[in-house]
C-alpha cells in the first residue's frame, strides 16, 4: 500500500502508512445506492492480487452485504410508531407484524436478518408494553390494535 500512498497528498499518505502499521495490505469498498448510499469497506492482510481474485469470486455476496447494510440503516432511521397511546420501536412492530402472520421467532430472524435473541427481546418488549405474558397474547393484542391506523411519533 505504501507504493500507492506516494500518489496522494500528505494526509492520505499518513492514512496509508497507518494502515500498513496494522498489517493492512489491501482494501475494497462495496457500496449500495438506494435512497442514499451505504458502503462497507473490507480490509485484509493478504496481498492485492490474491485479495482481488477473492473479491471477484464473491462479488454477488459482497453486493448482498452492502444491500443488507443499507436496508438496516434505513430501518433504524424510521421513527418509532404510536398505536393506541403505546410507543413501539420499529423492530418491535416488524417482529409483531411477522408474528401476526404466523411466523416463529426463528422464521422472523431469517426474514428480517435479526439474530434470534433480538427477535425474542423485541417480542418481550412488546409483551411488556401491552401487559401480556405470551407471544400469542401479544399477537392478539396487536391484531386488535392494528384495526386502528398507526401514527408516526
Amino acid at each position: 500500500m505504501l507504493e500507492i500512498a506516494t500518489r496522494f497528498d500528505p494526509a492520505v499518505r499518513d492514512f496509508f502508512c497507518e494502515a500498513e502499521t496494522f498489517d493492512i495490505h489491501c482494501a475494497v469498498t462495496v457500496r449500495h445506492v438506494g435512497h442514499g448510499v451505504t458502503a462497507r469497506t473490507l480490509v485484509t492482510d493478504v496481498r492485492r492480487a490474491r485479495y482481488l481474485t477473492s473479491i471477484r469470486c464473491n462479488v454477488f455476496a459482497l453486493q448482498l452485504l452492502a444491500q443488507q447494510s443499507h436496508e438496516r440503516v434505513c430501518r433504524l432511521q424510521q421513527p418509532d410508531c404510536l398505536i393506541e397511546g403505546i410507543v413501539f420501536t420499529h423492530r418491535e412492530l416488524e417482529c409483531l407484524e411477522w408474528a401476526s402472520r404466523g411466523k416463529s421467532c426463528a422464521d422472523i430472524s431469517l426474514i428480517t436478518g435479526l439474530r434470534y435473541r433480538q427477535v425474542v427481546r423485541a417480542l418481550e418488549g412488546a409483551e411488556a408494553k401491552l401487559g401480556v405474558r405470551t407471544t400469542v397474547q401479544v399477537v392478539r393484542a396487536y391484531a386488535a390494535f392494528t384495526n386502528a391506523k398507526p401514527q408516526r411519533k
